[in-house]
């Protein structure tokens, strides 16, 4: 049959480039969507958001930001 002599081997360079392809485009559609599609607010770490900047007592950080970016309303 036609499969038996197809080679199903992955070849590195192939697959190299393809994740290279993909990892760009991810990149660009991350980066297109966050800019003007999002409120004002602060930088986050993907999948993380604002985590790692927040103390102790994250109200006070929320005042903070609300004064500075302004009301979250939906």
């Amino acid at each position: 049959m036609a499969l038996k002599s197809l080679n199903l081997q992955a070849h590195p360079v192939a697959l190299c480039v393809s994740i290279a392809l993909i990892s760009v485009y991810a990149i660009r559609t991350v980066k297109s969507y966050a800019k003007g599609k999002l409120p004002p607010g602060p930088k986050g770490i993907p999948f993380l958001g604002s985590l790692f900047q927040l103390s102790k007592t994250p109200w006070k950080e929320f005042e903070v930001w609300k004064k500075q970016y302004g009301m979250l309303t939906s």
